[in-house]
Protein backbone atom coordinates (compact mmCIF):
# COMPACT_ATOMS: atom_id res chain seq x y z
CA UNK A 1 0.00 0.00 0.00
CA UNK A 2 1.42 3.42 -1.01
CA UNK A 3 1.47 6.91 0.73
CA UNK A 4 -0.20 10.32 -0.95
CA UNK A 5 3.83 11.42 -1.02
CA UNK A 6 4.84 8.13 -3.64
CA UNK A 7 6.60 6.23 -1.37
CA UNK A 8 6.58 3.10 -2.78
CA UNK A 9 7.26 -0.25 -1.13
CA UNK A 10 8.66 -3.50 -3.08
CA UNK A 11 6.16 -4.56 -4.37
CA UNK A 12 7.79 -6.00 -7.70
CA UNK A 13 7.93 -4.53 -10.64
CA UNK A 14 7.45 -0.50 -9.77
CA UNK A 15 7.23 2.33 -12.42
CA UNK A 16 10.45 2.71 -13.56
CA UNK A 17 10.19 6.62 -14.59
CA UNK A 18 7.69 9.30 -13.60
CA UNK A 19 8.31 11.96 -16.73
CA UNK A 20 4.95 13.38 -18.59
CA UNK A 21 5.36 10.47 -21.13
CA UNK A 22 6.70 7.23 -19.53
CA UNK A 23 4.64 4.58 -19.13
CA UNK A 24 4.61 2.01 -16.85
CA UNK A 25 6.93 -1.24 -17.46
CA UNK A 26 4.27 -3.84 -16.30
CA UNK A 27 1.01 -2.27 -16.89
CA UNK A 28 1.56 0.00 -19.79
CA UNK A 29 -0.34 2.84 -18.25
CA UNK A 30 0.91 5.90 -17.71
CA UNK A 31 2.06 7.18 -14.24
CA UNK A 32 1.96 10.15 -12.42
CA UNK A 33 3.50 12.57 -14.43
CA UNK A 34 0.92 11.89 -16.99
CA UNK A 35 -1.31 13.05 -14.82
CA UNK A 36 0.15 16.01 -13.73
CA UNK A 37 0.54 16.78 -17.65
CA UNK A 38 -2.73 16.40 -18.79
CA UNK A 39 -4.91 16.99 -15.55
CA UNK A 40 -4.79 20.60 -16.29
CA UNK A 41 -6.23 20.56 -19.63
CA UNK A 42 -9.26 18.73 -18.24
CA UNK A 43 -9.99 20.48 -15.34
CA UNK A 44 -9.85 23.79 -17.43
CA UNK A 45 -12.12 21.92 -19.90
CA UNK A 46 -14.52 21.15 -16.88
CA UNK A 47 -14.48 24.86 -15.59
CA UNK A 48 -15.39 26.23 -19.13
CA UNK A 49 -18.39 24.02 -19.18
CA UNK A 50 -18.86 24.55 -15.56
CA UNK A 51 -18.67 20.57 -15.01
CA UNK A 52 -17.61 18.19 -12.49
CA UNK A 53 -14.72 16.45 -12.70
CA UNK A 54 -13.71 13.34 -10.54
CA UNK A 55 -10.41 12.19 -9.23
CA UNK A 56 -10.19 8.79 -7.99
CA UNK A 57 -7.68 7.13 -5.81
CA UNK A 58 -8.00 2.77 -5.94
CA UNK A 59 -5.85 1.13 -3.53
CA UNK A 60 -5.41 -2.24 -3.38
CA UNK A 61 -6.27 -4.30 0.05
CA UNK A 62 -3.95 -6.15 1.88
CA UNK A 63 -1.76 -6.54 -1.49
CA UNK A 64 1.85 -6.52 0.63
CA UNK A 65 0.68 -9.45 2.08
CA UNK A 66 -0.75 -11.18 -1.41
CA UNK A 67 2.28 -10.24 -2.57
CA UNK A 68 4.32 -11.98 0.54
CA UNK A 69 2.45 -15.18 0.76
CA UNK A 70 1.70 -16.12 -3.13
CA UNK A 71 4.88 -14.22 -4.19
CA UNK A 72 5.93 -11.20 -6.70
CA UNK A 73 5.03 -13.00 -10.11
CA UNK A 74 1.21 -13.54 -8.57
CA UNK A 75 1.11 -9.53 -7.32
CA UNK A 76 2.65 -8.23 -10.57
CA UNK A 77 0.19 -10.07 -12.87
CA UNK A 78 -2.88 -9.07 -10.05
CA UNK A 79 -1.78 -6.03 -11.09
CA UNK A 80 -1.68 -6.23 -14.58
CA UNK A 81 -5.41 -7.60 -14.55
CA UNK A 82 -6.45 -4.37 -12.19
CA UNK A 83 -5.21 -2.13 -14.89
CA UNK A 84 -6.68 -3.68 -17.53
CA UNK A 85 -10.22 -4.24 -15.70
CA UNK A 86 -9.92 -0.47 -14.50
CA UNK A 87 -9.33 0.48 -18.36
CA UNK A 88 -12.60 -0.84 -19.49
CA UNK A 89 -14.33 0.71 -16.95
CA UNK A 90 -13.58 4.13 -17.36
CA UNK A 91 -14.67 6.84 -20.56
CA UNK A 92 -12.54 7.16 -23.67
CA UNK A 93 -11.42 10.89 -22.57
CA UNK A 94 -10.93 9.69 -18.60
CA UNK A 95 -6.76 9.30 -17.72
CA UNK A 96 -5.91 6.09 -15.75
CA UNK A 97 -2.27 6.03 -14.36
CA UNK A 98 -0.57 3.72 -11.94
CA UNK A 99 0.62 5.87 -9.39
CA UNK A 100 2.73 3.26 -8.46
CA UNK A 101 3.26 0.13 -6.41
CA UNK A 102 -0.83 -1.20 -5.91
CA UNK A 103 -2.31 2.13 -5.95
CA UNK A 104 -3.79 3.80 -9.25
CA UNK A 105 -5.66 7.41 -10.12
CA UNK A 106 -8.75 8.38 -12.53
CA UNK A 107 -9.23 11.38 -13.70
CA UNK A 108 -12.34 11.67 -15.39
CA UNK A 109 -13.28 13.67 -18.48
CA UNK A 110 -15.77 17.10 -17.32
CA UNK A 111 -19.33 15.98 -18.47
CA UNK A 112 -22.04 17.88 -18.03
CA UNK A 113 -24.04 14.47 -17.76
CA UNK A 114 -21.38 12.96 -15.92
CA UNK A 115 -21.60 10.16 -13.26
CA UNK A 116 -21.86 11.10 -9.99
CA UNK A 117 -19.26 10.16 -7.27
CA UNK A 118 -21.17 7.57 -5.91
CA UNK A 119 -21.55 6.03 -9.10
CA UNK A 120 -18.53 6.04 -10.38
CA UNK A 121 -17.18 4.64 -7.12
CA UNK A 122 -19.26 1.62 -7.26
CA UNK A 123 -19.20 1.26 -11.37
CA UNK A 124 -14.88 1.14 -10.33
CA UNK A 125 -15.26 -1.61 -7.65
CA UNK A 126 -17.47 -3.92 -9.49
CA UNK A 127 -14.08 -4.42 -11.50
CA UNK A 128 -12.80 -6.37 -8.53
CA UNK A 129 -15.94 -8.82 -7.39
CA UNK A 130 -15.06 -11.52 -9.60
CA UNK A 131 -11.88 -13.41 -8.95
CA UNK A 132 -8.75 -12.92 -10.44
CA UNK A 133 -7.11 -15.79 -11.66
CA UNK A 134 -3.14 -16.23 -12.05
CA UNK A 135 -1.53 -19.51 -12.60
CA UNK A 136 -4.56 -21.24 -11.62
CA UNK A 137 -5.08 -19.85 -8.36
CA UNK A 138 -8.31 -18.20 -7.55
CA UNK A 139 -7.91 -14.97 -5.75
CA UNK A 140 -10.20 -12.31 -4.14
CA UNK A 141 -8.95 -9.20 -4.58
CA UNK A 142 -10.77 -5.79 -3.07
CA UNK A 143 -9.85 -2.20 -3.16
CA UNK A 144 -10.21 1.03 -1.48
CA UNK A 145 -11.45 4.02 -3.15
CA UNK A 146 -11.10 7.66 -2.58
CA UNK A 147 -13.41 10.38 -4.42
CA UNK A 148 -12.27 14.09 -4.75
CA UNK A 149 -14.28 16.32 -6.83
CA UNK A 150 -13.79 19.84 -8.71
CA UNK A 151 -13.76 21.80 -7.88
CA UNK A 152 -15.68 21.16 -4.03
CA UNK A 153 -12.39 19.41 -2.96
CA UNK A 154 -9.55 21.44 -4.90
CA UNK A 155 -9.10 22.95 -8.13
CA UNK A 156 -6.08 21.67 -9.05
CA UNK A 157 -4.62 18.13 -9.87
CA UNK A 158 -2.21 18.36 -6.58
CA UNK A 159 -5.32 18.92 -4.20
CA UNK A 160 -7.26 16.78 -5.60
CA UNK A 161 -4.86 14.33 -5.44
CA UNK A 162 -4.95 14.73 -1.65
CA UNK A 163 -8.31 14.97 -1.00
CA UNK A 164 -8.53 11.42 -2.54
CA UNK A 165 -5.74 10.00 -0.92
CA UNK A 166 -7.34 11.41 2.25
CA UNK A 167 -11.01 9.54 1.72
CA UNK A 168 -9.00 6.41 0.25
CA UNK A 169 -7.52 5.72 3.81
CA UNK A 170 -10.41 6.76 5.49
CA UNK A 171 -12.71 4.32 3.38
CA UNK A 172 -9.98 1.70 3.83
CA UNK A 173 -9.71 2.07 7.81
CA UNK A 174 -13.53 2.59 8.83
CA UNK A 175 -14.34 -1.25 7.70
CA UNK A 176 -17.42 -0.85 7.38
CA UNK A 177 -17.10 0.92 3.56
CA UNK A 178 -15.09 0.25 0.26
CA UNK A 179 -15.01 3.87 -0.85
CA UNK A 180 -15.45 7.32 0.27
CA UNK A 181 -15.91 10.63 -0.93
CA UNK A 182 -13.28 13.49 0.56
CA UNK A 183 -14.80 14.92 3.55
CA UNK A 184 -13.36 17.59 6.04
CA UNK A 185 -13.80 14.89 9.09
CA UNK A 186 -11.36 12.08 7.64
CA UNK A 187 -8.05 11.69 9.51
CA UNK A 188 -5.11 11.77 7.33
CA UNK A 189 -2.29 8.77 6.65
CA UNK A 190 0.66 8.13 8.44
CA UNK A 191 2.96 8.68 5.46
CA UNK A 192 2.13 12.06 3.43
CA UNK A 193 0.73 13.95 6.46
CA UNK A 194 3.75 13.26 9.27
CA UNK A 195 5.10 15.16 6.97
CA UNK A 196 2.80 17.41 6.53
CA UNK A 197 2.51 17.22 10.47
CA UNK A 198 6.10 17.98 11.05
CA UNK A 199 5.90 21.17 8.41
CA UNK A 200 2.72 22.41 10.13
CA UNK A 201 4.66 22.79 13.44
CA UNK A 202 6.99 25.11 11.64
CA UNK A 203 6.55 29.09 13.17
CA UNK A 204 5.98 30.22 9.27
CA UNK A 205 2.88 28.23 8.54
CA UNK A 206 0.01 30.14 9.94
CA UNK A 207 1.17 33.00 7.51
CA UNK A 208 1.57 30.69 4.44
CA UNK A 209 -1.99 30.19 4.88
CA UNK A 210 -4.13 31.92 2.11
CA UNK A 211 -7.60 32.80 1.48
CA UNK A 212 -9.28 32.73 -1.11
CA UNK A 213 -13.29 33.99 -1.60
CA UNK A 214 -16.26 32.08 -3.20
CA UNK A 215 -19.02 34.98 -3.90
CA UNK A 216 -22.51 34.28 -2.95
CA UNK A 217 -25.46 35.97 -5.69
CA UNK A 218 -29.06 37.53 -4.57
CA UNK A 219 -30.96 35.45 -6.56
CA UNK A 220 -33.76 37.67 -7.08
CA UNK A 221 -31.28 40.52 -8.25
CA UNK A 222 -27.91 38.66 -9.26
CA UNK A 223 -25.79 40.92 -7.54
CA UNK A 224 -23.07 39.86 -5.11
CA UNK A 225 -24.46 39.58 -1.05
CA UNK A 226 -21.11 37.66 0.30
CA UNK A 227 -18.23 35.70 0.26
CA UNK A 228 -16.89 32.62 1.54
CA UNK A 229 -13.59 32.80 3.09
CA UNK A 230 -11.89 29.22 2.38
CA UNK A 231 -8.11 28.42 3.62
CA UNK A 232 -5.68 27.06 1.11
CA UNK A 233 -1.96 26.36 2.47
CA UNK A 234 0.36 26.91 0.03
CA UNK A 235 2.82 24.39 1.32
CA UNK A 236 6.12 24.74 -0.99
CA UNK A 237 6.55 21.04 -1.84
CA UNK A 238 2.67 20.09 -2.44
CA UNK A 239 1.44 23.71 -3.51
CA UNK A 240 -2.24 24.48 -2.29
CA UNK A 241 -3.24 22.06 -0.07
CA UNK A 242 -7.58 23.10 0.83
CA UNK A 243 -9.19 23.03 3.89
CA UNK A 244 -10.51 19.63 3.45
CA UNK A 245 -6.76 17.84 3.67
CA UNK A 246 -5.41 20.83 6.33
CA UNK A 247 -8.11 21.22 9.21
CA UNK A 248 -8.17 17.14 10.61
CA UNK A 249 -3.93 17.83 10.40
CA UNK A 250 -4.35 20.88 12.25
CA UNK A 251 -6.52 19.73 14.61
CA UNK A 252 -4.87 16.58 15.75
CA UNK A 253 -1.00 18.80 16.22
CA UNK A 254 -3.09 21.36 18.10
CA UNK A 255 -2.45 24.04 15.64
CA UNK A 256 -5.77 24.67 14.54
CA UNK A 257 -6.20 27.64 17.01
CA UNK A 258 -3.22 29.87 15.46
CA UNK A 259 -4.31 28.81 11.65
CA UNK A 260 -7.78 30.08 12.15
CA UNK A 261 -6.13 33.54 13.80
CA UNK A 262 -4.52 33.71 10.85
CA UNK A 263 -6.85 33.22 8.65
CA UNK A 264 -9.41 35.43 10.23
CA UNK A 265 -7.44 38.68 10.15
CA UNK A 266 -6.23 38.12 6.71
CA UNK A 267 -10.40 37.56 5.68
CA UNK A 268 -10.81 40.92 7.99
CA UNK A 269 -8.35 42.36 6.26
CA UNK A 270 -10.25 41.74 3.18
CA UNK A 271 -13.47 42.94 4.21
CA UNK A 272 -12.80 46.80 3.05
CA UNK A 273 -11.52 45.92 -0.62
CA UNK A 274 -14.64 43.30 -1.40
CA UNK A 275 -17.11 45.77 0.51
CA UNK A 276 -16.01 47.89 -2.63
CA UNK A 277 -16.85 46.24 -4.80
CA UNK A 278 -19.59 44.10 -3.59
CA UNK A 279 -21.15 46.91 -0.89
CA UNK A 280 -22.69 45.70 2.11
CA UNK A 281 -21.31 41.95 1.70
CA UNK A 282 -20.59 39.84 4.97
CA UNK A 283 -17.40 37.70 4.62
CA UNK A 284 -18.13 33.93 5.93
CA UNK A 285 -15.57 32.38 8.02
CA UNK A 286 -14.98 28.87 8.91
CA UNK A 287 -14.55 27.60 12.92
CA UNK A 288 -14.90 24.56 14.29
CA UNK A 289 -16.81 23.42 17.47
CA UNK A 290 -14.23 23.32 19.22
CA UNK A 291 -13.58 26.63 18.41
CA UNK A 292 -17.16 28.03 18.64
CA UNK A 293 -17.65 26.51 22.00
CA UNK A 294 -14.11 27.78 23.53
CA UNK A 295 -13.81 30.86 25.37
CA UNK A 296 -13.25 34.15 24.25
CA UNK A 297 -14.37 33.80 20.81
CA UNK A 298 -16.67 37.01 20.38
CA UNK A 299 -13.90 38.79 22.55
CA UNK A 300 -11.47 38.26 19.62
CA UNK A 301 -13.25 38.55 16.72
CA UNK A 302 -14.54 42.01 18.33
CA UNK A 303 -11.24 43.13 18.88
CA UNK A 304 -9.86 42.21 15.58
CA UNK A 305 -13.00 43.70 14.27
CA UNK A 306 -12.68 47.23 15.99
CA UNK A 307 -8.90 47.11 15.50
CA UNK A 308 -9.60 47.67 11.42
CA UNK A 309 -12.50 49.46 11.62
CA UNK A 310 -15.35 47.24 11.14
CA UNK A 311 -18.84 46.05 11.99
CA UNK A 312 -19.33 42.97 13.42
CA UNK A 313 -22.40 42.92 10.61
CA UNK A 314 -19.67 42.45 8.10
CA UNK A 315 -18.52 38.98 9.23
CA UNK A 316 -20.36 35.74 9.73
CA UNK A 317 -19.50 32.67 11.54
CA UNK A 318 -20.09 29.44 9.44
CA UNK A 319 -19.81 26.23 11.34
CA UNK A 320 -20.99 22.70 9.68
CA UNK A 321 -21.78 21.02 13.03
CA UNK A 322 -25.35 19.68 14.01
CA UNK A 323 -27.33 21.91 16.10
CA UNK A 324 -28.92 18.97 18.01
CA UNK A 325 -27.98 15.72 19.57
CA UNK A 326 -24.67 17.24 20.76
CA UNK A 327 -23.40 16.61 24.17
CA UNK A 328 -21.98 20.34 24.49
CA UNK A 329 -25.18 22.69 23.98
CA UNK A 330 -23.25 26.00 22.10
CA UNK A 331 -26.97 27.96 23.00
CA UNK A 332 -24.43 30.50 25.28
CA UNK A 333 -21.96 31.02 22.74
CA UNK A 334 -24.78 31.78 20.39
CA UNK A 335 -26.39 33.89 22.99
CA UNK A 336 -23.08 35.83 23.23
CA UNK A 337 -22.33 36.26 19.64
CA UNK A 338 -25.90 37.66 19.06
CA UNK A 339 -25.45 40.24 21.67
CA UNK A 340 -22.48 41.52 20.19
CA UNK A 341 -24.06 41.04 16.58
CA UNK A 342 -22.08 38.67 15.75
CA UNK A 343 -23.55 36.16 13.33
CA UNK A 344 -23.50 32.93 12.30
CA UNK A 345 -24.53 30.88 8.89
CA UNK A 346 -24.97 27.25 9.57
CA UNK A 347 -23.63 25.27 6.56
CA UNK A 348 -24.91 22.03 5.04
CA UNK A 349 -28.50 22.78 6.29
CA UNK A 350 -31.16 20.26 5.37
CA UNK A 351 -29.00 17.09 6.70
CA UNK A 352 -30.03 14.57 9.05
CA UNK A 353 -29.75 16.81 12.62
CA UNK A 354 -31.14 19.92 11.05
CA UNK A 355 -33.72 21.15 13.32
CA UNK A 356 -36.17 24.56 12.75
CA UNK A 357 -36.58 24.35 16.74
CA UNK A 358 -32.35 24.60 17.07
CA UNK A 359 -32.70 27.39 14.72
CA UNK A 360 -35.22 29.16 16.77
CA UNK A 361 -33.73 28.95 19.81
CA UNK A 362 -30.07 30.57 18.57
CA UNK A 363 -30.15 34.36 17.89
CA UNK A 364 -27.13 34.46 16.34
CA UNK A 365 -28.11 32.34 13.22
CA UNK A 366 -28.51 34.95 9.99
CA UNK A 367 -28.46 32.27 7.46
CA UNK A 368 -28.47 28.54 6.66
CA UNK A 369 -26.95 27.07 3.21
CA UNK A 370 -28.92 24.18 2.16
CA UNK A 371 -25.97 21.31 1.71
CA UNK A 372 -24.72 20.96 -1.87
CA UNK A 373 -25.71 17.13 -2.45
CA UNK A 374 -28.84 18.08 -1.63
CA UNK A 375 -29.05 21.50 -4.00
CA UNK A 376 -27.63 19.80 -6.88
CA UNK A 377 -30.51 17.44 -6.96
CA UNK A 378 -33.45 19.78 -6.72
CA UNK A 379 -34.28 19.19 -10.84
CA UNK A 380 -33.84 15.24 -10.71
CA UNK A 381 -35.51 14.23 -7.21
CA UNK A 382 -38.90 15.58 -6.65
CA UNK A 383 -38.59 14.71 -3.10
CA UNK A 384 -34.72 16.86 -2.88
CA UNK A 385 -37.50 19.36 -4.43
CA UNK A 386 -40.21 19.53 -2.05
CA UNK A 387 -37.51 19.16 1.16
CA UNK A 388 -35.74 22.41 -0.06
CA UNK A 389 -38.81 24.51 -0.66
CA UNK A 390 -40.32 23.17 3.29
CA UNK A 391 -36.31 23.92 4.49
CA UNK A 392 -36.41 27.36 2.79
CA UNK A 393 -40.17 28.27 4.01
CA UNK A 394 -39.24 27.32 7.33
CA UNK A 395 -35.89 29.28 7.37
CA UNK A 396 -37.61 32.31 6.04
CA UNK A 397 -40.42 32.15 8.75
CA UNK A 398 -37.33 32.76 11.26
CA UNK A 399 -36.82 35.51 9.50
CA UNK A 400 -33.47 33.76 8.60
CA UNK A 401 -31.39 33.83 5.08
CA UNK A 402 -31.81 30.79 2.71
CA UNK A 403 -28.16 30.07 1.02
CA UNK A 404 -27.54 27.16 -1.90
CA UNK A 405 -24.01 25.79 -1.74
CA UNK A 406 -22.41 23.97 -4.65
CA UNK A 407 -24.82 25.32 -7.78
CA UNK A 408 -23.05 24.21 -10.82
CA UNK A 409 -26.06 25.26 -13.53
CA UNK A 410 -27.71 27.97 -13.88
CA UNK A 411 -31.25 25.69 -14.45
CA UNK A 412 -30.16 24.32 -11.02
CA UNK A 413 -30.15 28.46 -9.38
CA UNK A 414 -33.25 29.32 -11.13
CA UNK A 415 -34.96 26.27 -9.88
CA UNK A 416 -33.66 27.05 -6.45
CA UNK A 417 -34.01 30.64 -6.60
CA UNK A 418 -38.28 29.43 -7.15
CA UNK A 419 -38.22 27.44 -4.05
CA UNK A 420 -37.40 30.41 -2.07
CA UNK A 421 -33.46 30.41 -1.51
CA UNK A 422 -32.41 34.27 -1.15
CA UNK A 423 -28.59 32.99 -3.03
CA UNK A 424 -26.73 30.77 -4.56
CA UNK A 425 -23.09 30.20 -4.51
CA UNK A 426 -20.94 27.55 -6.08
CA UNK A 427 -19.16 26.59 -9.96
CA UNK A 428 -21.89 27.95 -11.80
CA UNK A 429 -21.23 31.29 -10.17
CA UNK A 430 -17.28 30.90 -9.54
CA UNK A 431 -15.06 29.06 -7.77
CA UNK A 432 -12.84 30.21 -4.94
CA UNK A 433 -10.58 32.90 -6.06
CA UNK A 434 -7.43 34.59 -5.02
CA UNK A 435 -8.14 37.89 -3.04
CA UNK A 436 -7.14 40.02 -6.52
CA UNK A 437 -8.95 37.78 -8.38
CA UNK A 438 -12.18 37.78 -6.94
CA UNK A 439 -12.03 41.56 -7.10
CA UNK A 440 -11.26 41.20 -10.97
CA UNK A 441 -14.36 39.11 -11.09
CA UNK A 442 -16.82 41.32 -9.40
CA UNK A 443 -15.46 44.71 -10.94
CA UNK A 444 -16.08 42.76 -14.40
CA UNK A 445 -19.54 41.71 -13.32
CA UNK A 446 -19.90 45.16 -12.06
CA UNK A 447 -19.62 46.37 -15.45
CA UNK A 448 -21.79 43.97 -17.53
CA UNK A 449 -25.97 43.81 -17.19
CA UNK A 450 -26.59 41.52 -14.58
CA UNK A 451 -29.68 39.02 -14.83
CA UNK A 452 -31.54 37.39 -11.94
CA UNK A 453 -31.27 33.55 -11.12
CA UNK A 454 -34.45 33.67 -9.43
Amino acid sequence: MTTGAAVIEDHGHEPTSDHADARDALTGLGLRGDLVRRGPELLREAARLGARALLLVVDLDNFKHLNDSAGHHVGDQVLVQAAQRLGAAIGPGDVLVRLGGDEFAVLTAPSLDSLPPAALAEQVLRCFEAHFTVDELRLSVQASVGVATFPEDGDSVATLSLAADQAMYAAKESGTTRWRAASHDDAHPAGWSARLVEDLHDPRSPEQMEVHYQPQVDSATGQVCGFDALVRWEHPEHGLIPASALVPLAARTGLLGPITAAVVRKALDAVPLLQRHAPGSPVSISVTRRHLLGEGLAEQLLGEIELRGLSARDVLLKISEPLTRSRSSPQPVFEQLAEHDLGVTIRGYGRAWSSLTALSLNPAVREVKIAPDLARTVITDPRANRLVRALANGARELGLRVAAEGVEHAETAQVLGDLGCHSTQGFWVSPALPLDEVVEWCRQRSATRIDPVG
